[in-house]
């Protein structure tokens, strides 16, 4: 709405005004241009604006992010009171939807979207982060807490069992994660390429979740495509953005281990448990009360044995091993940018720096970034444009999610018992109970483990305009990546010990790409009925990647470490790749609106791949989709609360290409083998996935949609709901083949995959009085997903620490269903060992020994042995429901939010609990829950040791004996549904404290504030596999996540 006054008085060149929103609050900052100029301005701390006209009748052109832009002809008026409109009420947002955008009222798909004002809202160091339970059916799980660290998206469940992850397309550039090498678990920490995109540079992302809205980007689109858009210069005088922030982040949670006292009894306990149902005379660990055994002056020394009570009193050393690798951590975060521009062109330039340590020990994030965007209007009708980024980023990892090599598991075992480090004494082999594990202080301070990227990426167009209707773009995308590690474990670590003598690696992977579009647009209207949007297209991009690794060891000393690998005494282990595969794909699409009522959109993609083999090349995907808005009829247009009412439908086709570049060849391995003393260059080698396959073909889903969009109350109130479902065939997996070929497994064609679910989200304008608004947003999720047409029951592979076989993928069941044993409690006596029919023809000996350990179901009809036949199903890595909920208050100036977020119903695998219950004999040590809630005799002093009647305990017995049966159960299952308060923030506008400044705005900034869950573990919010479906839900000593409180401050100029 414009209010115009006119004053009397003689035409004048001196124009003045203000500028306000809706409510009545002023905008600083307003762009004001003289249209067909480069004269403007931009309107002050007060919302005022002041310029001079050439002429009386001159037009003013008003621009605002996030406000529709405005064009005013002055008529001779001299002030001008602005009234500016949010685009969003009027549901003229414009949405990118790949190969151009639409307003959101024209949408038929289901796209979900999150704006600049929401990532300023959580203040993240990496996208991904604002990204969780913002939008429904999108959901992240942390690979690893590290800063950095690497974070899965999921968009409306898993479509294949190669890779969940969906297509990232950052300003108009494929952003290839799954496919650029991370590195082995056991040798890297995960990382997320996306964590390399300043979170201030980024304007906006769209989700593009149904067939409708992805089947444009074809063989790529069945997993739902991610479109991140930078920002780019706007018309008007240049404005300049610093901001500045300072993080202290700290662990959430501590996991309760033994202290000296009792880890010291429970070593004593499991002894005496080993000697009286195993046999032996072993003598107590540490003395029993009283007795005091100094012969060593080092209490890391064999020959050091306190009593437990001299943990008690002080006497002897005991450490928290926790304490000495977590710590409070500090995030530094610095960005500057420069925006402008005119009718000739708009230029942005922008440089971010962040350096975030993270909570363990010498662990830290360092990113550099620069970016410029500029477009220049050569002509009328011709416009060219240019987009550089530069990044490089270093991360010192923290080596966790591995076997003993994990810091965080280290820190959870080692002896309590033991001193942090003492000069002089060699604090890695001299420890008489030494339990395969590196000392966690000495291991997170001497480890080098670095990972240092480089990522440069351009992009160019030129663009003709034939008309006011008709115009070509040429695209031309250059991309490249470089990863180089290093790591080195020196003499004080397990993993580079004598005979070791220090371990080195050092390697790299690079990716480069060439990326090509050309773009015919039409988009007119007739007769004021009709709109015709269409877009037609051919793209081709081309991509190379290739990698070395070098391994050695057995250094003369740890001085140089890995930086000169060639000291390394043994023969190292080198390897190299190198691959390309090329993309050439034609397109179109067409948006048709009749009489701002009816909307139909139609698109086709033809993808040709260089991955598949000759007569499978090429593949034809298409999607269709329909929309009514029923709120534009006239019989309810008259109804006043009705503001917006559409009912949508959709189908189309996606697929997928998630093969090697040469998986339907035939391949040759370089490596060498040693056969009868002699070196063969040259084997065949299954390592690349088995025998040549010519037949794969793509993966297909096809996808239906259903959704209805809904605003009430003057779009106040906003719900949308949508249902879908998902079917993908010809599943590309592993299969088993006869090894009489040479070979256990080939890639093949086999399989469906269903996921069907339902969306609803809501935004309710619960007040707005000035000055005072209350906005409620929230969303939930529900999916469900089953596999088909399998030939047979398959398993998943390994997860690490001998647990094989644990996710079953059956016909009629989710992927990521868990299959192990029932856990039944344990042997409380010989007579329960003895009705047991596995043991009734058991020596004695043997049935001593399993008094106290753990039972499990049979389930197979052989009462007389528990074999892989008894396992069953014992849980479920998908979550029943996932929800996001974020309040938002604002009085005048002064803006407050909270956002809660969870998964529910959704199983973890919590492997420590089957290590630990394997390793009792390595003496390491144990939680201090299931200390106390362990199989214990009713009177250990006498030596009677039946178990104390009614007690139901909750883990097995403690002994020093290696003979542990320890099958994987659901006793190793948790239920990971976590509710979290997720971000706090408190933010204050200044508005013109001072000349030239036009805003200051304050803040403070609180993520994953608290936690319910009844995880027993550091954090629910964990799947080490990252992207694999197959292998979800999986803590595996990961990198606990932080809490951290930021304070920040951002000022425009």
């Amino acid at each position: 709405m414009i209010f115009l006054f006119n004053f009397l008085g003689h035409a004048q060149t001196m124009v003045k005004g203000k500028v306000s929103d809706e409510k009545g609050s002023i905008l600083i900052g307003v762009n004001v241009i003289i249209k067909n100029t480069r004269q403007g301005t931009i309107t002050d701390g007060k919302g005022e604006f002041v310029i001079t006209v050439p002429e009386a009748n001159s037009i003013l052109e008003f621009s605002y992010l996030g406000f529709e832009t405005q064009e005013i002809s002055l008529n001779g008026q001299t002030f001008l009171n602005i009234i500016m409109i949010e685009e969003s009420q009027l549901l003229n947002e414009v949405v990118t939807i790949g190969y151009g955008a639409v307003k959101k009222r024209d949408l038929t798909g289901s796209v979900g979207s999150l704006r600049l004002e929401d990532i300023e809202k959580s203040d993240p160091t990496s996208i991904t982060t604002a990204l969780q339970g913002k939008i429904a059916g999108v959901n992240l799980s942390n690979n690893d807490g590290a800063p950095g660290g690497g974070v899965s998206i999921q968009i409306r469940g898993s479509n294949s069992l190669i890779n969940s992850e969906p297509l990232y397309i950052v300003d108009g550039i494929p952003w290839i994660v799954s496919e650029i090498p991370q590195g082995t678990t056991s040798e890297n920490q995960a990382s997320n390429p996306l964590s390399e995109i300043p979170p201030q540079d980024i304007v906006s992302v769209e989700i593009l979740k149904d067939a409708s809205a992805t089947a444009i980007y074809g063989a790529r689109g069945a997993n739902g495509v991610v479109l991140i858009t930078t920002k780019k210069g706007q018309s008007g005088v240049d404005k300049v953005e610093f901001s500045t922030s300072i993080g202290i982040s700290s662990i959430t949670r501590e996991i309760e281990m033994l202290d000296g006292y009792d880890y010291a009894n429970m070593r004593n306990e499991a002894i005496a448990n080993k000697n009286f149902y195993e046999g032996g005379d072993s003598a107590p660990a540490y003395p029993q009360e009283g007795y005091w055994s100094y012969n060593a002056k080092n209490p890391n020394d064999s020959t050091y044995h306190p009593s437990p009570i001299d943990f008690k009193t002080g006497r002897a050393v005991q450490t928290n091993w926790q304490d000495e690798i977590y710590r409070t951590a500090i995030t530094q975060n610095y960005a500057l940018s420069i925006g402008g521009g005119n009718d000739l062109g708009r230029h942005y330039l922008s440089f971010s720096y962040l350096d975030q340590d993270g909570i363990i020990v010498n662990s830290n994030f360092e990113r550099y970034s620069f970016n410029v965007n500029i477009t220049r209007n050569i002509k009328k009708w011709l416009e060219i444009g240019s987009k550089a980024s530069f990044v490089r980023s270093k991360s010192a990892l923290a080596n966790t999610s591995t076997d003993d090599m994990g810091i965080v598991y280290n820190a959870l075992i080692f002896n309590p018992a033991r001193d942090v480090y003492i000069p002089g004494y060699d604090n890695v082999t001299n420890f008489e109970d030494w339990n395969g594990a590196s000392n966690p202080y000495t291991a997170v301070r001497v480890t080098q483990n670095d990972k240092t990227n480089l990522r440069f990426s351009n992009s160019n167009y030129i663009s003709i305009k034939f008309s006011d209707y008709l115009s070509f773009r040429q695209n031309i995308g250059l991309a490249y990546s470089k990863n180089d590690r290093d790591a080195y474990y020196p003499r004080s670590t397990q993993t580079g010990k004598k005979p070791t003598n220090g371990y080195a690696i050092r390697s790299d992977n690079y990716w480069n790409s060439l990326a090509l579009e050309s773009i015919l647009s039409f988009n007119k209207e007739f007769a004021e009925a009709h709109k015709l949007n269409a877009v037609l297209g051919w793209t081709y991009e081309n991509s190379i990647y290739g990698s070395k690794y070098n391994r050695t060891q057995n250094f003369p000393n740890d001085l140089i470490g890995y930086n000169s690998i060639g000291d390394g005494l043994d023969v190292p282990k080198v390897s190299s790749s190198k691959g390309e595969y090329a993309l050439m794909s034609y397109l179109g699409r067409v948006n048709y609106t009749l009489k701002d009522k009816y909307l139909l959109t139609a698109s086709f993609r033809e993808d040709g791949s260089s991955r598949f083999a000759k007569g499978n090349k090429w593949s034809s995907f298409s999607s269709y989709a329909l929309a009514w808005r029923a709120s534009e009829e006239a019989f309810l247009k008259d109804i006043e609360i009705l503001n917006n009412l559409k009912l949508r439908v959709s189908y189309g086709t996606t697929g997928n290409q998630g093969i090697a570049a040469y998986a339907t060849q035939a391949r040759l391995s370089t490596n060498k083998a040693v056969v009868n003393g002699s070196v063969y260059p040259g084997y065949a080698d299954a390592i690349y996935g088995g025998p040549t396959n010519p037949l794969l073909k793509w993966e297909t889903t096809h996808q239906y949609n259903a959704g209805i969009d809904l605003g009430i109350f003057k779009n106040r109130l906003n719900f949308t709901a949508e249902i879908y479902h998902k079917k993908t065939t010809d599943l590309l997996q592993s299969v088993l083949i006869p090894l009489s070929t040479g070979f256990t497994t080939m890639r093949s064609n086999v399989g469906t995959m269903i996921n069907k679910g339902l969306e609803l989200t809501l935004g309710v304008l619960i007040l707005e009085e000035k000055p005072i608004s209350w906005l409620l947003e929230g969303n939930i999720s529900f999916n469900r997903n089953k596999i088909l047409d399998l030939p047979g029951d398959q398993f998943a592979s390994s997860i690490g620490w001998n647990m094989d076989d644990i996710y079953i993928q059956r016909n009629g069941m989710p992927i990521g269903t868990l299959w192990g044993y029932k856990f039944d409690g344990y042997y409380d006596n010989e007579a329960e060992v003895r009705n047991d029919p596995a043991y009734a023809d058991k020596a004695e000996a043997v049935i001593k020994s399993m008094i106290g350990q753990p039972k499990y179901k049979n389930l197979d009809n052989d009462p007389t042995s528990i074999s892989p036949t008894d396992r069953t199903v014992i849980g479920d890595v998908n979550p029943d429901y996932t929800f996001g909920i974020t309040n938002t208050f604002e009085w005048k100036d002064l803006f407050f939010s909270f956002f809660l977020q969870g998964n529910v119903g959704n199983d973890l695998v919590n492997t420590y609990w089957y290590r630990m219950n394997s390793d009792y004999g390595f003496s390491r040590n144990i939680p201090k829950s299931v200390y106390d809630s362990r199989w214990i005799p009713e009177d250990f002093s006498n030596g009677n040791y039946s178990l104390t009647p009614g007690l139901q305990p909750e883990w097995g017995i403690l002994s020093s004996s290696m003979n542990r049966r320890n099958l994987f159960s659901d006793k190793m299952i948790e239920n990971g549904s976590y509710i979290r308060l997720k971000n706090v923030n408190i933010g204050y506008r200044i508005k013109a404290p001072l000349k030239n400044v036009d805003n200051i705005y304050v803040y403070c900034n609180v993520t994953n504030l608290a936690t319910w869950t009844k995880y027993s573990w550091y954090d629910p919010e964990v799947s080490i596999f990252g992207s694999d479906p197959t292998r979800r839900g999986v803590d595996l000593s990961a990198y606990p996540t932080s809490r951290t409180v930021t304070f920040g401050i951002k000022c425009t100029f």
